[in-house]
């Protein structure tokens, strides 16, 4: 488990720069989303004429992006909410 930022050696202004740094990349994920979005937007048609043309594999398709998306969203969600809990009551970061 990591310790939180204010009993690391770096101190306070460490983790100011650790939020600061973490707020950059999201914005930059989420500028890249929206381009890659409106790009995405343009070739729908011919998406559509690529999943047609799956015939009766659409369904192993579906699935199997499915259980990984959901797969890789579990993960996802289980890091944010670790790192949430850190440096509180709850994640144990008293005592």
């Amino acid at each position: 488990m990591r310790t939180p930022a204010s009993r690391t050696s770096d101190g306070p202004a460490s983790a100011i720069m650790r939020q600061w740094i973490y707020g950059a990349l999201f914005i930059a994920l989420a500028a890249l989303l929206i381009a890659t979005g409106e790009d995405l937007g343009r070739h729908l048609d011919g998406l559509e004429h690529w999943i047609g043309g799956l015939g009766a594999w659409v369904f192993a398709a579906y699935a199997a992006l499915f259980l990984v998306a959901s797969s890789l969203l579990v993960v996802l969600i289980s890091r944010v909410a670790d790192r949430a809990l850190e440096g509180t009551l709850a994640g144990g970061g008293q005592g």
